[in-house]
């Protein structure tokens, strides 16, 4: 409950502030998300057991999760142009691939749809797509 009023606040506070969409839209971003669905080329790659999850802070993105039963963290960066239609995000991790996608925030989730190569212009991860699509929900406070 206590979350909620705080977040009604944020939120009122940066519409009543005439914050531009970019600043609202860039606000929503931060903090941990933990990933709760995700399909590579049409084939689900969801891992529970992976703990996936990102976490924005500012303008910067670490992912992180367990993989071969390691913590692993990837530092990287995003910026996101919240007046195309979709919405764009480009990620960067370790300064080598910027992966091109769309972002939407729908029923207080956040759906990420990327691809190295073409911006994916809807989301979806057909067979042969390359597409990355990967959905997340805010980390609740303990």
């Amino acid at each position: 409950m206590k979350t909620l009023l705080i977040n009604s606040v944020v939120f009122y506070i940066l519409t009543a502030s005439g914050a531009s969409e970019p600043q609202r839209d860039k606000e929503r971003f931060q903090g941990t998300w933990l990933l709760v669905s995700m399909q590579i080329n049409g084939i689900d790659r969801y891992d529970a057991g992976q703990g996936m999850k990102w976490i924005f802070t500012g303008g910067k993105l670490t992912a992180s999760g367990i993989l071969n039963g390691e913590e692993k963290a990837a530092p990287g960066t995003f910026s996101i142009d919240p007046s195309k239609d979709p919405k764009t995000i480009d990620l960067r991790f370790d300064d080598k691939v910027t992966y091109k996608g769309a972002y939407k925030f729908e029923d207080g989730r956040l759906k990420v749809c990327y691809h190295a190569g073409d911006r994916p212009t809807e989301f979806t991860s057909r067979a042969g797509s390359e597409n990355v699509l990967m959905e997340f929900e805010p980390e609740k406070p303990r």
